[in-house]
């Protein structure tokens, strides 16, 4: 079973539903499920992720069935900084950057 952290995305705002206690170093057991304002409705999306908030190293996720994993190479740092990229023919949307804290 995978933790589970839940975001909500509301144009280019994005925020932490719920997160509870996330212990840094975990590999293959989190994952984000998104719930996403209609202005994101037929979009495809992309979640980046970061150890960093200038995000000079990322890695882009598909967002599949508003859920995908966070990858194993952010899971090290004290944080996981998180933004949603959404492209529907010549529309893109960038989202602000959330953070997610990490114990341990």
């Amino acid at each position: 079973m995978k933790k589970e952290i839940k975001i909500y995305v509301d144009g280019q705002e994005i925020r932490l539903e719920q997160g509870g206690a996330i212990v840094r170093g975990s590999k293959g057991y989190l994952q984000c499920r998104f719930s996403f304002s209609d202005g994101w409705q037929k979009m495809k999306k992309v979640a980046v992720f970061s150890e960093g908030y200038g995000f000079k190293k990322e890695y882009a996720v598909p967002i599949t069935g508003d859920v995908c994993h966070i990858p194993d190479a952010v899971t090290d740092g004290r944080r996981i900084y998180i933004k949603v990229v959404g492209m529907k023919e010549n529309v893109v949307i960038t989202t602000r950057v959330c953070a997610l804290d990490q114990e341990g």
